[in-house]
């Protein structure tokens, strides 16, 4: 335990270099408010080259177009309002969700005319869906998953097979950004995995696995150290399946179903070529014995684990290791994701899992599955 604790803190250390000065765009923008426009040119024009920034580019065509912080040249600004554009248009033509956004505004042109315009923009922000949640984990429906054995059950009247239907529901919310000057994101997330008995007989779902998070993610911008380090997110999570202590029925004793953990978190994600590497390392927050039902649960999912994924043209191999070297036990998870023909937001998606934790419930039951679908991000 020691030695995780000793790992964890050392990852955690991490931060410190992480104390460097804002990214040249946040520079210029606070320049060209502050009206020092020949700093704001420079640092613009460094940026883009950098970058190849639409937002920069903007500017730098309004302060052409304005002269400020150069000589007013309407034809510089003509070229660079033509950059901006075309780079917006290429970025967001290329999101599939592009044309249904454009459908949505024409279902509010249909409205009847209103004359608050606060309420107006209220209404049009509701028809067309404009909120700002984003995908965190892969979302996935998969129909077809096999295990050799069949599951246990913790209910004398369930009757579960070894076939199986899962789906997972992950999302994010970025709350706040650069607080510190260092370009950090603060986000909330939300993932639901579910395992539904859906070829049994009553077809129940046989565990739920519930994860809130908060964290913070820091982009690594120093080029000279650790150079394949990319960012580092600092988080908490809480885990549970939602289920209560041990009950008593008509006097029988049914097995205690609850689950759960918190923990604090780092994460560091490498880039070699086109390889993401996130090494991930976690450290349990100690609960009351007597309410703890699961103190042994890092000796199945250890304290960390290692994740690499790797794309290749249109298909993306992601391969997650979880390992304990004191108990020896741990899991591995291997999965590949396709698109569908003629669609960029839903993809063939097969998964394969072996070892402990693939659920909360069964987390120290050796568990060998493979299973087939469709996932809707990753």
């Amino acid at each position: 335990m020691m030695k995780n604790s000793i790992v964890f803190f050392l990852s955690s250390l991490l931060f410190a270099p992480l104390l460097f000065s804002q990214t040249f765009f946040d520079d210029a923008v606070q320049a060209y408010n502050e009206g020092n426009y020949t700093h704001a040119f420079k640092a613009f024009n460094i940026h883009y080259t950098n970058t190849q920034d639409e937002d920069a580019a903007y500017y730098i065509a309004t302060m052409y177009e304005s002269g400020r912080g150069v000589d007013k040249n309407s034809t510089q600004a003509q070229i660079w309002y033509k950059i901006s554009a075309k780079r917006y248009f290429n970025v967001n033509k290329k999101l599939y969700n592009h044309t249904f956004n454009k459908q949505r505004r024409f279902f509010f042109q249909k409205i009847d005319r209103i004359e608050d315009k606060e309420t107006k923009e209220t209404i049009q922000e509701m028809i067309e869906s404009r909120y700002e949640f984003k995908t965190h984990n892969h979302n996935y429906f998969l129909p077809f998953g096999y295990q050799e054995d069949i599951y246990p059950t913790y209910v004398a009247s369930d009757e579960y097979t070894n076939r199986e239907a899962e789906f997972q529901f992950s999302i994010r919310f970025d709350m706040k950004s650069n607080l510190l000057g260092l370009n950090e994101v603060y986000s909330g997330a939300f993932t639901q995995r579910s395992f539904w008995q859906i070829y049994a007989p009553s077809a129940p779902f046989r565990e739920n696995n519930y994860m809130p998070e908060l964290f913070v993610t820091f982009p690594w911008l120093d080029g000279n150290t650790l150079s394949s380090l990319r960012s580092v997110t600092f988080g908490m999570a809480h885990q549970s399946n939602g289920q209560g202590s041990t009950t008593v029925v008509t006097g029988e004793t049914l097995a205690n179903r609850s689950r759960s953990w918190n923990f604090f978190y780092t994460n560091l994600r490498f880039q070699w070529g086109a390889a993401l590497i996130d090494l991930k390392a976690w450290k349990r927050v100690t609960e009351d014995p007597s309410l703890d039902d699961n103190p042994d649960l890092t000796d199945y999912l250890g304290h960390g684990s290692l994740t690499v994924t790797l794309p290749y043209k249109k298909l993306v191999t992601t391969s997650l290791i979880r390992y304990n070297t004191s108990t020896k036990k741990g899991s591995f998870e291997l999965n590949l994701s396709y698109p569908i023909y003629r669609r960029e937001n839903v993809f063939w998606y097969a998964k394969v899992f072996t070892g402990y934790g693939e659920s909360l419930i069964d987390y120290n039951t050796n568990i060998t599955k493979s299973s087939f679908g469709l996932s809707f991000s990753r």
